[in-house]
C-alpha cells in the first residue's frame, strides 16, 4: 500500500554551470509530492497523514521562501549580507539532487527504507524530478 501527501514551498536558486539561463538567479513554486510504502497496522493505516506535517516543516523552515545556493556560487557572496533566508547545497541545486536529499530526510524521520520512499517534485507544472 501506498500513501502520499503533496505540498508546495516557493524557492529561488540557480545552476552555476549551466549553458543557458538557469545560470542566473529565479524562482519557482514547486509542487512536492511524498510518497510511503508500507503495510495496513493495526490503527487500518500505513502511517497517519499528519505525520507528513514534519516533512513540511523542515521544507518551510529550510528551503520556502529561500534562495538553495551551491557551495561556492559567488552569488552567496552578494547576498549574505541582504538576503535573510538561504540554504547552502553541496551539489547543485537541480530538482534531481532536491528529490534525492529529501527522499533521504524522509527515510530518516520515518524510520523507513529509501525504496519505500517516493518523492515526486515538479519544478514546473509540467516538469518533475522522481526517486
Amino acid at each position: 500500500m501506498q500513501i502520499t501527501k503533496e505540498f508546495t514551498i516557493d524557492l529561488a536558486h540557480r545552476l552555476t554551470n549551466h549553458p543557458s539561463k538557469c545560470i542566473n538567479v529565479h524562482w519557482h513554486t514547486y509542487r512536492i509530492q511524498v510518497s510511503v510504502r508500507g503495510d495496513i497496522k493495526e490503527n487500518w493505516m500505513v502511517m497517519d497523514f499528519g505525520e507528513f506535517k514534519k516533512i513540511k516543516s523542515r521544507c518551510d523552515e529550510n528551503w520556502d521562501h529561500s534562495y538553495l545556493y551551491k557551495v561556492g556560487d559567488e552569488v552567496w557572496e552578494f547576498l549574505k549580507e541582504k538576503w535573510y533566508r538561504v540554504f547552502s547545497f553541496g551539489v547543485e541545486p537541480t530538482a534531481e539532487n532536491m528529490v534525492i536529499f529529501l527522499k533521504q530526510i524522509v527515510a530518516i524521520e520515518f524510520d523507513l527504507l529509501e525504496e519505500d520512499v517516493t518523492i515526486r517534485m515538479y519544478e514546473t507544472p509540467t516538469s518533475y524530478a522522481q526517486a
